[in-house]
């Protein structure tokens, strides 16, 4: 298991949401299940209201080898960030 899928599912178990990332980039990851040309951006509005499944932490992140997490702050994950410039 690659040490990224560990920490996720360590976010997953103190009910942290989160999302992959295209590595180096602030987008959602692009996944192309098809092969079609299609693909699909992982929409993190979803995790706004859910956590992910340990199925899509597995595929995200051992299967699809994404290298980046974003976490989402609010009521899901009981977190909040305040910036000061």
């Amino acid at each position: 298991m690659r040490k990224i899928t560990k920490i996720a599912l360590s976010y997953l178990s103190k009910g942290i949401s989160f999302y992959p990332l295209e590595t180096g980039s602030k987008k959602p990851l692009v996944v192309d299940f098809s092969n079609s040309g299609n693909p699909i951006r992982v929409s993190w509005s979803i995790y706004r209201e859910r956590l992910p499944t340990k199925e899509e932490v597995f595929l995200w992140f051992e299967n699809i080898l994404a290298t980046d997490i974003a976490i989402v702050l609010g009521r899901i994950s009981n977190l909040c960030v305040i910036d000061c410039d």
